[in-house]
């Protein structure tokens, strides 16, 4: 028998749990690059993907607050 799919209130619950740790994830890997020698690559790749992760954060916020 298939499972019942989560409610609206709980796949809104799981879905802020897991952007809690992708900007915990992305604050930590922020607080390591004082520690390490990036290459100008992998900083901007780094910048790439925070703003990525941070549009990402603002999409879900914006489609949650619709509903």
């Amino acid at each position: 028998m298939p499972s019942k799919p989560p409610s609206k209130a709980k796949l809104r619950q799981m879905l802020e749990a897991e952007l809690a740790r992708l900007r915990g994830a992305l604050e930590a890997a922020d607080g390591l690059r004082d520690k390490v020698n990036l290459t100008e690559e992998e900083e901007a790749l780094f910048a790439q993907i925070k703003a990525q992760a941070e549009r990402l954060e603002r999409e879900v916020k914006e489609a949650m607050a619709d509903h």
